[in-house]
């Protein structure tokens, strides 16, 4: 089944902040988790920390994730925590990339005890999709005990937010559904606008929730200020995340064929 995703490890109880061990290096680490939403400046964001990473190591004490399937954007942190039966984007096309919780696991402690700093940072904004606290506490489990966690959500309008996300799913080629369960489901009634829901499920579980509201050409300094960071004005430029009106014919085609191969399941 498309999307389908086997956990392989039991809820745990929540976690006390204090001294963590990954590998055989105790260390206190904080981890910012910047959660999206979608269509607020997420993919420009996710690049920049790509770009500067390592400025942000060296002189902000910050290590930015290497992803697995994706550099920047960490998909397998939402491919391991959301409910099995949601479909998203990621599950879709990386569903034979034997992606499991116990490996995100792994790779994220390696990480961690290498980084050589206090401070990490992930992103992903299908993270969002998280309505349930065992969701929460599934993303909770994925880091090594003792980790003091700051969730990073920003917001945008519920109306404005469907309209652009529904927009940015027909120009990537992907089918909107009518199953009001689907995150592929845009209409003004959409579960993805319930904003509630969310900021409950993530306050169950972690102690630092921070609702950043969305203003266009403010994403990086907004989620950089939250973190107590200052680049200087050129450093932040932000490129917008804007789809050509004009798509090359091979852009085209490939669209196109996700469509038809994504109808036919």
């Amino acid at each position: 089944m498309p999307g389908a995703f086997f956990f392989d490890r039991p809820l745990r109880s929540p976690r006390r902040p204090g001294m963590t061990v990954a590998g055989n290096k105790a260390h206190l680490m904080h981890v910012y988790l910047h959660i999206g939403t979608h269509k607020t400046g997420t993919t420009a964001f996710q690049r920049f920390l790509r770009d500067k990473a390592d400025v942000l190591k060296a002189q902000h004490d910050l290590a930015f994730f290497t992803g697995q399937l994706s550099h920047a954007n960490h998909v397998e942190l939402h491919m391991a925590s959301l409910r099995p039966d949601l479909e998203t984007i990621a599950r879709i096309k990386f569903a034979k990339k034997g992606v499991t919780a116990d490996g995100v696991r792994k790779r994220i402690a390696t990480f961690l005890d290498r980084a050589g700093t206090t401070r990490a940072l992930f992103s992903n904004e299908a993270l969002s999709f998280i309505r349930e606290p065992d969701e929460a506490q599934r993303l909770r489990d994925l880091f090594p005990d003792g980790t003091r966690f700051t969730i990073l959500l920003m917001l945008r309008s519920p109306e404005t937010y469907l309209e652009s996300y529904k927009g940015e799913l027909q120009k990537s080629g992907w089918p909107l559904s009518d199953d009001p369960t689907s995150s592929f489901y845009t209409e003004p009634d959409s579960w993805l606008a319930d904003y509630d829901a969310l900021r409950a499920a993530l306050q169950i579980v972690f102690e630092d929730v921070r609702v950043i509201d969305y203003m266009p050409r403010e994403t990086i300094p907004r989620l950089l200020g939250e973190m107590d960071i200052q680049l200087a004005d050129a450093d932040i430029m932000q490129q917008a995340n804007v789809t050509p009106s004009r798509l090359g014919l091979k852009t085209a085609w490939k669209r196109f064929s996700r469509t038809i191969r994504y109808r036919r399941k």
